[in-house]
């Protein structure tokens, strides 16, 4: 505790009065924002001093805080106001003769959020210009805000509870309290948000998009190999009409830019699912949910539920856009802790757990066992999840009883890395020796054995290319009327089975296209993180070339060769002396014999010597057995390496396969002309 800034230690009064759940603290890299009454604070960490933002029009106790990822938009908001401010650079915040203007904040949805309270506020992660700001207010309203069209009225408005249009009103007095993004989920999940309500109730909204959207190839990739599976259903307009909007956008390096399609069908809200938490005990105490989050796992996506001492993790089935579709929405474990918790997302499989008596980090460790079993076993995903008896991995990272939790976020502070939780008054940091927690395994590639805390955090978190489970060879079975050499007939039996034929290429091809989007989005990486490390050098080279050096360090340095030298010499010269006054007389034959001991020993201990060329030997022996191995596992097509790039012999299958792919689809397009021929002679 002595070691903490001073912009996270509050004097007299406590940091916020709120009720509900708060996030006060945000921070990128070494700069960190923290809110205090109505009022906001400033620190570079690398600094002792903090700066109290000079503000207009933040009137009210501040409940929440979040800033984009460009850090250029602050966003503020509290029980019946959200505004934004726009931040300047961390070098005009530091010149405090340059901020002689106070910074105005604009309000937003000025005139949507007095009649109910505001239950919370995210960045929508699909933003292009990252500034979309979305608002869900208590009465069950989710409101997107693009701030380069509009502050004050909201570009997407879409209400999960039924307003009845006459009668003495809705009786239900249930109140949404937060909400997720469905970011990286399969499918149209993609782009769903989840919103949770106080009494546990699950609703989905989807498609719920910005106006300019931006999706990494990743996430393309997985959305167009959805499209090809649900290619038959309801669904497959929407898909074509966001595939059509992708082709049209714009690739960069990292992502793929493009606009909402303008005829893209309305958002459409499912559910209720009834998740109501259960109380830990028989009370008179309505139990209440607080927190919701998403995890775009594998192979099959995660939602956590936090309510009064418990967090329930749920399996989320697939997402149709279409109203009264079916929702599957099942607890697959529930995690008890003391008190009301608020989800923080760590990454696919991990998320902290804060609450009032500290800080907890929850890790679904049964998704890699899960995934494992899917990708190696025949049986369904139903009979494999039935099957599954393994836990989450619970770690508490944090212990303060009864200090309250008003927000956690990664700080930096040169090399250094820590895990701020902010409370009431003060605050507790947790040091990491990384981008990560210690037990987290989050793919860093490349680790200082004498400083660990100066790591590299590579881009190359995700795992190399994965051969696809492809099948050696169209498996169709050509029905005996159709084996002879006579024209084919144009029957039922006919069209079903080129319908077959022509499905199964389909699916080939998909396969194929996947990998090869896999294959490109790796090779970026890898151009991106060569950039990285470039620059790195250059910095380092200019770090290097500006180091002081005196004026005279060339003549020290000849002057002090020049006294080793002499140093040397005299130490010769007295060894020398010692030897003759102090050496024993040898005779011939010993003379001999010591001098047949350094032959030998040269000839076992030498550079060329006996125990050298053994070592040699056995190096050449262990590496032609490593080469023979390799050759041996090179045959199989069923070899998935975790983290290796695609081999000479399954490139030449791959090639194989897309020969007899293309001689089947040749075969197949002259049978089909020879039955257009049949059907017009006919």
């Amino acid at each position: 505790m002595a070691d903490l800034h001073p912009i996270y230690q509050v004097e007299g009064v406590a940091r916020c009065s709120a009720d509900g759940p708060t996030a006060l603290i945000v921070a990128s890299g070494q700069e960190v924002f923290v809110a205090c009454g109505s009022g906001i604070r400033w620190a570079d960490l690398s600094e002792q001093t903090f700066l109290e933002l000079d503000t207009v029009g933040i009137d009210f106790t501040i409940t929440g805080l979040l800033l984009n990822r460009l850090r250029s938009i602050l966003v503020v908001y509290g029980d019946h106001k959200v505004v934004a401010l726009y931040v300047p650079r961390a070098s005009m915040l530091k010149k405090r003769g340059l901020l002689k203007h106070r910074l105005k904040c604009h309000v937003i949805g000025e005139h949507h959020h007095s009649n109910s309270p505001v239950a919370d506020v995210k960045l929508h992660p699909l933003s292009a210009t990252d500034n979309a700001v979305v608002v869900l207010t208590a009465d069950g309203s989710l409101r997107l805000y693009d701030l380069d069209i509009s502050m004050t009225e909201p570009e997407l408005e879409v209400s999960i509870f039924k307003r009845p249009s006459r009668g003495y009103g809705d009786l239900d007095d249930s109140e949404a309290v937060s909400f997720a993004f469905g970011l990286g989920g399969d499918g149209w999940a993609g782009f769903a948000v989840f919103v949770l309500t106080a009494s546990g109730d699950v609703y989905i909204i989807l498609p719920f998009m910005p106006a300019s959207c931006a999706l990494t190839h990743g996430q393309a990739a997985n959305f167009e190999q959805h499209a090809v599976i649900d290619a038959g259903t309801a669904s497959a307009a929407g898909y074509r009409k966001l595939l059509a909007a992708m082709d049209h956008g714009t690739r960069l390096v990292s992502s793929i830019r493009f606009a909402r399609p303008a005829k893209l069908l309305a958002p459409v809200v499912l559910g209720p699912c009834l998740q109501s938490p259960v109380p830990l005990e028989f009370a008179s105490t309505e139990v209440t949910a607080t927190s919701i989050l998403f995890l775009p796992s594998q192979p099959v996506n995660v939602l956590a539920i936090a309510s009064q001492g418990k967090i329930d993790v749920c399996l989320v089935g697939p997402l149709l856009p279409k109203s009264k579709s079916e929702v599957v929405l099942a607890v697959h474990e529930s995690i008890h802790l003391s008190a009301s918790a608020v989800l923080e997302p760590i990454d696919e499989m991990s998320f902290f757990a804060r609450h009032e008596n500290g800080l907890h980090k929850v890790e679904l460790s049964w998704l890699d066992l899960l995934s494992e079993v899917y990708e190696t076993s025949e049986l369904l995903l139903e009979d494999i999840l039935d099957q599954a008896t393994s836990s989450s991995t619970i770690t508490k990272l944090l212990d303060a009883e009864g200090s309250g939790s008003a927000g956690v976020a990664i700080t930096e502070r040169g090399l250094d890395q820590s895990l701020v939780v902010l409370n009431a008054k003060t605050a507790h940091s947790i040091a990491l020796t990384s981008f990560s927690l210690d037990d987290l395994d989050l793919g860093l590639d490349s680790l200082d054995a004498v400083h660990p805390e100066a790591s590299y955090n590579s881009l190359l978190k995700a795992q190399a290319y994965q051969q696809p489970s492809l099948s050696k060879g169209p498996k169709i079975a050509v029905p005996a009327a159709l084996q002879s050499s006579e024209p084919l007939v144009s029957d039922v039996q006919t069209l079903r089975f080129l319908t077959k034929v022509a499905r199964e290429v389909r699916t080939e091809i998909a396969a194929l296209l996947s990998a090869a989007l896999a294959l490109h989005h790796r090779l970026q990486l890898q151009l991106q993180e060569q950039i990285r490390q470039r620059e790195k050098l250059e910095r380092l080279a200019d770090a290097i070339h500006q180091l002081p050096k005196g004026p005279e360090e060339s003549e020290r340095h000849d002057a002090v060769k020049e006294r080793q030298t002499a140093l040397e010499a005299r130490a010769a010269s007295m060894l020398t002396k010692l030897r003759n006054a102090n050496a024993p007389e040898l005779s011939v034959a010993e003379t001999r014999y010591f001098d047949e001991l350094k032959r030998i020993e040269t000839h076992l201990h030498g550079h060329a010597g006996l125990f050298k060329r053994l070592a040699s030997a056995k190096q050449q022996c262990a590496s032609v057995s490593a080469a023979y191995q390799r050759w041996e596992k090179a045959g199989s097509l069923r070899q998935s390496p975790a983290n290796s790039p695609l081999k000479v012999t399954q490139i030449a299958r791959l090639k194989g396969q897309l020969e007899g792919t293309e001689e089947i689809l040749s075969r197949t397009r002259n049978k089909m002309e020879r039955l257009m021929r049949l059907s017009e002679s006919h």
